[in-house]
């Protein structure tokens, strides 16, 4: 006679007959069973809760989890990603934080798990990237130390115009200074809406910019009215290399935001495309996480210039041992009774020249305190000025501190 097997169930089963035979106490089915009698009050708590499925499995696992997300601060999360769906959950913790520093937020990993079960995250496409350059930065330590401004690249609206979107930025603390919606590159309306932006929020040091119009024109100074104009109020002009927008990455990487957020799709016409523009730059500057400022947003970081726009502009003021010229309406400069062509844009103002010591033949000439272009004497031919971004091409040495800078207390309006 083959020998019977017998199973957990089937002893489990045996072990809750005996019990209800009322034959056997717990101590007896201890002894007869070889189980304690704690197990055998649990089997028969769960036989008296649920007579007919007391002896299947149940889970394992713990009814709660001391780091489980609880519901409440979930729910908070989803919100603000349906609120900001191109936000990723580290700005998301940031802003939420942001709002409330006394809750203890999930870790950004654990927010992203959460979107990704409630199917808020659009996979991407992992691209390659060189290395950032950072020379641009090395001098950028302070609110208005240096100033961003470009055009973002035009689009068209839905009623037909193109749109040319002018953008300001202060390159410390990331903040939106200016976006306005311009039919065109005309230089008057980008000089009205700087001066605006001068007298909002005060002078900066530099202003930095590509080599576009009408930042810059093609000739041998690269004079143009755009850069006279910051000549006259003491700010320098930092061009970057042609072909190199990395080294305005920050302002650059900016305009990749305000295409994303308000041109996709386009606004009907100028006017609702300006009132998209402001609502951004509200959200970005005072709602919007940036990771370089620890989490906050730019509106936070940022303080306005002490320099004032000025409410008197003063004309050029130059060492007594320079050579004095006033530029003709042809734009020309004479010296040594010779002719040259400077730029019709300086009709009528005063220029400096100053023999270079160390550069034979050569001349340097100023506007203001800002050197525009080197003379040779011998051929009457104009040399640039080649100078590296960041360095600063207008900073007289103490021999130039007779010249005038323009500074000022009040303001005029625009």
């Amino acid at each position: 006679m083959p020998f019977q097997r017998t199973t957990k169930y089937d002893q489990l089963h045996k072990l809750i007959g005996d019990y209800l035979s009322d034959q056997y106490t717990v101590v007896d089915l201890h002894r007869i069973y070889g189980v304690s009698c704690k197990t055998i009050y649990k089997w028969i708590n769960r036989y008296k809760e649920d007579p007919a499925n007391w002896a299947l499995a149940r889970s394992s696992a713990p009814h709660s989890h001391p780091n489980q997300t609880p519901p409440e601060i979930l729910e908070m999360i989803i919100n603000m990603k349906l609120a900001h769906l191109s936000w990723g959950p580290r700005k998301i913790i940031h802003a939420l934080q942001n709002q409330d520093s006394t809750i203890d937020w999930p870790a950004a990993s654990t927010a992203g798990e959460w979107l990704k079960r409630h199917g808020l995250v659009k996979h991407r496409l992992v691209r390659s990237h060189v290395p950032p350059y950072s020379q641009p930065f090395g001098e950028c330590n302070c609110s208005n130390a240096i100033w961003s401004i470009d055009y973002k690249g035009q689009f068209r609206l839905l009623n037909g115009e193109y749109c040319y979107p002018l953008t300001i930025t202060d390159n410390f603390s990331r903040f939106f200074l200016c976006c306005h919606a311009l039919p065109s590159t005309n230089h008057k309306d980008c000089e009205h809406w700087l001066d605006w932006t001068f007298q909002q929020y005060g002078l900066p040091d530099s202003i930095r910019s590509d080599n576009g119009v009408p930042f810059c024109i093609a000739s041998k100074t690269g004079l143009s009215r755009f850069w006279l104009h910051l000549i006259r109020l003491g700010i320098t002009l930092e061009r970057i290399e042609k072909g190199k927008p990395q080294q305005n990455g920050r302002h650059e990487r900016m305009h990749r935001t305000l295409k994303h957020e308000t041109c996709k799709p386009p606004a009907r016409d100028m006017l609702s495309q300006q009132e998209a523009f402001n609502a951004f730059i509200e959200e970005y500057n005072t709602i919007r996480p940036h990771e370089a400022l620890g989490g906050h947003p730019p509106a936070s970081v940022y303080q306005p210039s002490l320099r004032k726009y000025p409410l008197k502009i003063f004309g050029p003021e130059y060492p007594e041992d320079f050579e004095k010229r006033k530029i003709k309406d042809t734009g020309e400069v004479k010296l040594h009774g010779k002719r040259v062509f400077v730029s019709e844009l300086l009709a009528g103002e005063y220029v400096a020249l100053e023999e270079l010591e160390d550069r034979d033949g050569i001349w340097r000439i100023y506007y203001y305190q800002t050197p525009i272009t080197d003379l040779d004497i011998r051929t009457m031919k104009l040399i640039p000025i080649k100078t590296s971004l960041g360095e600063a091409r207008n900073s007289p040495s103490s021999r130039h501190a007779g010249m005038r800078e323009n500074t000022g207390q009040e303001t005029i309006k625009v």
